[in-house]
């Protein structure tokens, strides 16, 4: 075993004055993009520069969304995708939230119309979390996040999420609809043209023939026009209309099985795919 001959402490400069009782509570590592992140007992979390002498970067915070420690309590647990690109965090008294880098709140479970409209405790009973979290931890995929409920002991409960195609797949992307990807579906908001502010989500389930050898949904690119998808899994790719839904998949099994796809783009409107086999990029 490796010896440590130096041990070094860092103060972290918590803001306790903007904050009063900001406490810390829980503590996170993102070692990816040099961060740590901690849970105060105001319901903040805030962000340390690793690489920066442990220098301030941000707060996260539910207060601009009316939403206080009276609500959600002590920030009790906190947990890093395995990218390293978003951060979830849970609450002693009520709700989960999830964060991007940059600070965006990304999800929340406490219903903020509740909040504001004073009846939140009315709807806590019926929400995710909705009674407090003491753990929680995010799948290998980032599609899911678990988490323990201290008044249901010995239960795991699970959050399906869905994420940006373009956060796992940066590339040109044409698509000019707000298109989500799920572990084995696509959601796509679409605009009715028969009412001029009327917009609804439409789901695209994944061929189960493709999910069976390929779940889940790792890699999704728009063509240039805005109709075609290929989405990506573990092997092989599929394209799928927009409009129409409809699916293609390859023909010959072993085929789709060779292709172990990297990064997935359109020229044109040809997709290219990005091959990695024997070492090898292709």
């Amino acid at each position: 075993m490796k010896k440590f001959e130096t041990l070094r402490c860092f103060w972290l400069p918590l803001d306790t004055t903007s904050a009063p009782g900001g406490v810390a509570m829980s503590i996170s590592l993102n070692l990816r993009y040099h961060l740590i992140a901690v849970g105060l007992s105001n319901g903040d979390v805030e962000l340390f520069n690793l690489l920066a002498n442990f220098s301030y970067e941000r707060t996260l915070s539910l207060h601009p969304w009316a939403i206080t420690a009276k609500e959600t309590g002590y920030a009790s647990c906190l947990g890093w995708t395995s990218d390293g690109r978003a951060l979830a965090v849970g609450y002693s008294q009520r709700g989960i939230s999830s964060w991007s880098l940059s600070g965006c709140r990304l999800s929340c479970t406490i219903v903020q119309s509740h909040v504001l409209s004073g009846s939140s405790q009315k709807s806590s009973s019926t929400e995710a979390a909705g009674k407090g979290v003491v753990s929680l931890c995010w799948s290998e995929d980032g599609y899911s996040l678990l988490f323990a409920a201290p008044s249901k002991p010995g239960i795991l409960e699970e959050l399906n999420l869905v994420k940006t195609s373009l956060a796992t797949n940066p590339n040109l992307n044409y698509c000019q609809r707000i298109l989500l990807q799920g572990s084995d579906r696509l959601h796509l908001l679409r605009h009715s043209a028969a009412e001029s502010d009327s917009y609804k989500w439409i789901q695209l389930p994944v061929p189960a023939s493709y999910c069976a050898d390929n779940w889940p949904v790792r890699l999704v690119s728009v063509s240039h026009d805005g109709i075609l998808a290929a989405v990506c899994g573990i092997r092989g790719f599929c394209f799928v209309n927009l409009d129409t839904g409809h699916w293609r998949l390859f023909g010959d099994r072993t085929e789709e099985q060779s292709l172990n796809v990297v990064a997935l783009c359109w020229f044109k409107h040809v997709v290219v795919a990005t091959n990695f086999r024997d070492s090898v990029y292709e």
